[in-house]
């Protein structure tokens, strides 16, 4: 399958770079601190749109003088998206949070952008300790078109919705849930899961992804405390091969409904 230019630049600029280290940028008397390196996908905006087959990748450097430098190319963009803004913001694969860190400045011309900016050394700081992610948006998709983290690589992207239809036999509650998972190269798996309508007086306790079986594949949560809010767990092995191929479900069980408050298909 034949590769995008840019892509084989961007892995070409980060093996030179691995092997020199703190590299002089050769137009200028400045060395490049710190490069990135992002793949970004619709499948990891949180949560992903069905169908979004959007794909883009970003190189950036930034100088010792502060200086940031950045290439942005969609290899993939639906027909109809025209891509407006692109900023960076703190935060794990499952987390979004409201207020930028960085806008970057330019405009797209058609799939790419490319330009420089200032970046204050505190706001650099930031982004080099912190897990941070990368979003490119439009008017049509404000929650972004494509999305990738600046400090690991996603590999597998799930979202999945339950309710308590699903559960058998059916729970009868209008309660709704969102499951969001995203693994990183590192075996990390990031999720969350978001629990609404809870009904007056339940509490939330274990949730779980089954084999079709039943059986527990992998504990997701232990209590209320563990909902609403970024988890993560190591899986390798047998479960990881499950995951991301086997047919299975994801449930939320409570205090009213031991048996599964909500469940949804994982596929």
């Amino acid at each position: 399958m034949r590769q995008n230019p840019v892509f084989l630049f961007c892995m070409l600029m980060i093996a030179v770079y691995a092997l020199v280290g703190c590299k002089k940028d050769p137009e200028s008397n400045q060395f490049v601190l710190k490069m990135w390196n992002i793949q970004m996908k619709g499948a990891n905006v949180v949560p992903a749109t069905p169908g979004n087959g959007a794909s883009a990748y970003a190189l950036l450097y930034l100088r010792d003088d502060y200086q940031l430098y950045y290439d942005i190319y969609f290899d993939s963009l639906p027909g109809g998206i025209a891509p407006e803004g692109v900023d960076i913001r703190i935060g794990g694969p499952v987390q979004n949070n409201n207020t930028a860190l960085l806008t970057l400045t330019g405009n797209f011309n058609g799939k790419k952008m490319s330009g420089n900016m200032p970046m204050p050394k505190l706001i650099a700081d930031s982004l080099i300790k912190s897990a941070a992610y990368m979003q490119i948006v439009s008017k049509a998709n404000p929650g972004g078109i494509v999305r990738g983290q600046l400090d690991k690589k996603i590999i597998l992207s799930l979202d999945v919705n339950m309710d308590g239809s699903q559960v058998v036999p059916t729970a009868n509650n209008t309660s709704t849930a969102k499951f969001s998972l995203r693994m990183t190269d590192d075996n990390i798996a990031w999720y969350a899961i978001d629990v609404k309508n809870l009904p007056a007086g339940d509490v939330l306790k274990e949730a779980h992804i089954h084999t079709p079986t039943g059986v527990t594949l992998l504990k997701l949560c232990s209590g209320a405390a563990d909902y609403g809010v970024q988890m993560n767990m190591t899986i390798t092995g047998e479960p990881l091969r499950a995951l991301r191929s086997d047919p299975l479900y994801v449930d939320v069980h409570s205090t009213l409904f031991p048996n599964g408050l909500v469940r949804g298909l994982v596929r």
